[in-house]
């Protein structure tokens, strides 16, 4: 156990200070990959602590000045901190004297996405198949090296009222590093979460941000993280019995991937789970093809035979979770539940909607201090680097309700290109926009 509260932080670095051999991602297994990586972060600790006494969370150093082992050091991010007791609330700033560091060094890719194929060389169809049915050899899932670059920065941007993606993120590494240590730990455990969202939820940018951040704390692990995007819809054939064979193979090859490298960490990730793990009931009581309920025995298997492997998580999306079968959410760890966006949580996404705006001198400032306190709404929110803006109008917050984040997000460019001429335009004008963009969504939606 812990004597200190542990402080989080990632450190962002460039390929360029390793060797090319080591620094390609064939060689990362390599003791001298493992050596560097710990020299740079003890380097790390200790130019924090000399130039440094107190940290905030969420704060983000670029080293300018530093010295040659930081040189090629990009950014350092204070992600979070572990309390050894629970305190209440946790603390805003922290005093280095009294933590311990845990530095987590890592480095992009940005590399594209690659499809993940899989062919059955012995299917019998495949002699006469025609353009059509040779599409279905392909299984529609696409690999992604983690950390990517263009997810980086992505997890600060989720706003929630209560620290969802946070905890999710706790569990994870609390899992899957009790599953690396033992295999009887790894069967009681299956490593999956499964996310339940409204239509309206942009889960994939919880999924996403999610893996990347679990990537690199389980870099301290493993070599390596990738993750496997499945799209469920397109595992079901046109064939009959097909489906469950083409889900069969799919997570074969996922299996398959573990064994040959047991240095890597996967997270595989499947959206609309329920139109590949529908209600058995549903099959044999009414007119729903006997090939689905294959695909989900199917499924019941793989996700089984994944549960024996320490370095796979799996996520699962739904808005349906009533007609996902009963023995799949079985196998869930983790059933977690996102709402709609509140009214805060709409205040916070416009808010860093318009500073962007305004960094980019799309918008001006013309507002110095608040106009009416009774017009203003958590107007302690305030943006370390652009002090002139830290209010919006109350009625404009409340009229958003209802919307989802995903259409929030799109809002306030929407409003300058549909009803501004002037460029740029001033914030009053732009919020002007903005309330005439919010009612008409309204209207829409029939409210």
């Amino acid at each position: 156990m812990r004597d200190r509260d542990l402080l989080n932080i990632e450190c962002c670095v460039e390929d360029i200070d390793l060797p090319s051999a080591i620094a390609s991602d064939t060689a990362r297994s390599s003791p001298l990959h493992t050596l560097t990586s710990l020299k740079l972060e003890d380097n790390v600790q200790q130019w924090l602590r000399d130039r440094y006494a107190v940290l905030e969370i969420g704060q983000r150093i670029c080293p300018t000045e530093a010295s040659a082992p930081l040189s090629h050091v990009l950014s350092i991010d204070v992600v979070d901190l572990l309390q050894k007791e629970n305190h209440g609330a946790a603390q805003a700033t922290t005093l280095l004297a009294d933590v311990e560091l845990q530095i987590h060094t890592f480095r992009l890719h940005n590399l594209p996405a690659a499809a993940l194929e899989l062919r059955d060389e012995s299917r019998s169809l495949e002699a006469d198949a025609d353009e059509d049915t040779q599409e279905t050899e392909t299984l529609h899932a696409q690999v992604t090296m983690l950390p990517h670059v263009d997810l980086h920065g992505a997890w600060e941007s989720l706003v929630f009222d209560d620290p969802i993606n946070t905890r999710l993120l706790r569990f994870l590494m609390r899992i899957s590093e009790s599953r690396k240590g033992s295999i009887k730990k790894a069967d009681q455990h299956q490593g999956s979460v499964h996310i339940q969202v409204p239509a309206r939820i942009k889960v994939e940018v919880l999924q996403s941000t999610g893996v990347t951040k679990l990537a690199i704390r389980m870099g301290r692990h493993y070599i390596q993280t990738k993750l496997i995007d499945i799209d469920a819809a397109a595992l079901f054939s046109k064939f009959f019995g097909e489906s469950s064979k083409l889900v069969s193979r799919m997570f074969a090859k996922i299996e398959k991937m573990l064994d040959e490298e047991p240095n890597i960490f996967l997270c595989v990730m499947v959206d609309e789970i329920e139109s590949l793990a529908g209600r058995r009931q549903h099959s044999t009581s009414g007119n729903e093809p006997k090939d689905s309920m294959r695909a989900v025995n199917a499924l019941l298997v793989a996700l089984d035979r994944l549960g024996r492997h320490p370095n796979v998580v799996v996520f699962c999306t739904s808005n349906l979770i009533d007609t996902i079968d009963s023995a799949i959410l079985d196998r869930i760890d983790v059933k977690q539940y996102l709402p709609g966006p509140s009214t805060k949580m709409g205040y916070e996404i416009f808010r860093r909607c318009y500073i962007d705006l305004l960094s980019c001198k799309i918008i001006v400032s013309n507002q110095k201090r608040p106009r009416d306190d009774e017009d203003v709404l958590y107007n302690a929110v305030r943006d370390r680097s652009l002090e002139t803006w830290n209010v919006i109008p109350r009625p404009l917050i409340d009229h958003q309700e209802g919307l989802s984040g995903r259409v929030l997000q799109r809002l306030p460019i929407q409003a300058l290109a549909m009803h501004i001429q002037n460029d740029p335009c001033t914030i009053n004008e732009a919020f002007d926009a903005l309330s005439r963009m919010v009612e008409e969504q309204r209207l829409i939606r029939g409210d």
